[in-house]
Formats: C-alpha cells, structure tokens, sequence
C-alpha cells in the first residue's frame, strides 16, 4: 500500500504492524532471512495493489480517487495530531 498509495509511508506501515523497529534492526545488520520475505512481500503486494487500483479506477473511476483521496486526509491529520 505504502508504495502505491499517495500520502501513505512504508515507515507508517511498519509502525502500524509493530514492526519498525525489527525491521530497522534487521536492516542494520543484514539480517537476510527478515529482509528477504519483507521485500518479497512488499513487492508482491505493490503488484496487486497496482493492478486492483487501475481495475477500479476503470470500472469505479470517482469512488476510487475518494478512496485515495481519504488516505491523503488521514494522513494529513495524523501528521497534525504528532
């Protein structure tokens, strides 16, 4: 989501799984067992999402770009409410 989604950071997803700071220790010692199904799971999902996006946004052109747009807005107050 956070790759495909305006308004939506990867660090934002990690913190919302609880898994920012694991993942921040794995990356700091190249713990490759953790990293290689985290990035085969982010890649994957930016598939899917891409692809499920641009079906809706043939088929649901308007509830679509609401849908994206209400992320933009949550994260706008979730920034102001830091």
């Amino acid at each position: 989501v956070a790759l495909v989604l305006p308004a939506v950071s990867f660090s934002q997803m990690l913190l919302f799984f609880g898994i920012y700071e694991e993942t921040l220790d794995a990356i700091s010692t190249f713990d490759y067992v953790y990293l290689f199904p985290l990035m085969f799971g982010v890649l994957i999902g930016t598939v899917l999402l891409s692809k499920a996006l641009s079906a809706a946004l043939q088929s649901y052109k308007d509830q679509t770009y609401s849908f994206v747009f209400g992320f933009v807005i949550m994260s706008l107050i979730d920034i102001l409410t830091m």
